[in-house]
């Protein structure tokens, strides 16, 4: 039984080392002067999510679905190559332990996208947009316990619109 309950913590504290990871890494250049920082606590996509409808006008996409399901959203921005270059390696830690998947990487012109995520074939815990190029970084950490279903309708629907 000790073990049982020992391993059910492992999990959990595991599940809850990407939130850690996002807070770390924006508490570490947030107040930068060369870095834009946005964070979105929980209580406001509680406010968010009360709304009936969130739809995009352009294909009717509705996101309250997602919105409600989210509980943290952490950007950093900066075209400090330098910093660019920080952020870059601090967000490879987090990535670099295999915990997450890639769900599309693009390279090109010395620019390189990535979007990732962590969860299992129902939810999803995490998902990450990184952008890196030699003189700008972008970083999006999006956490909460998101239905695969509504986020591969969200990206189906905006996908058709892009073809």
């Amino acid at each position: 039984m000790k073990r049982i309950i020992f391993s059910i913590i492992i999990a959990l504290a595991a599940l809850s080392a990407s939130a850690q990871d996002y807070k770390t890494i924006y508490q570490k250049y947030s107040d930068n002067d060369l870095v834009s920082a946005v964070y979105i606590s929980p209580a406001m996509f509680k406010m968010i999510g009360k709304l009936p409808e969130v739809r995009i006008e352009d294909n009717g996409l509705d996101l309250a679905p997602l919105i409600k399901s989210m509980t943290g959203f952490y950007m950093l921005q900066t075209e400090d190559a330098s910093l660019a270059e920080k952020i870059s390696k601090d967000v490879t830690k987090i990535v670099g332990g295999g915990k997450f998947e890639t769900l599309m990487e693009v390279k090109s012109k010395g620019q390189k996208v990535n979007i990732l995520s962590l969860g299992d074939e129902r939810f999803l815990k995490s998902l990450l947009l990184t952008v890196f190029d030699s003189g700008e970084s972008v970083f999006i950490g999006i956490d909460g316990l998101m239905n695969r279903e509504d986020v591969e309708n969200a990206v189906a629907t905006v996908g058709k619109d892009l073809l």
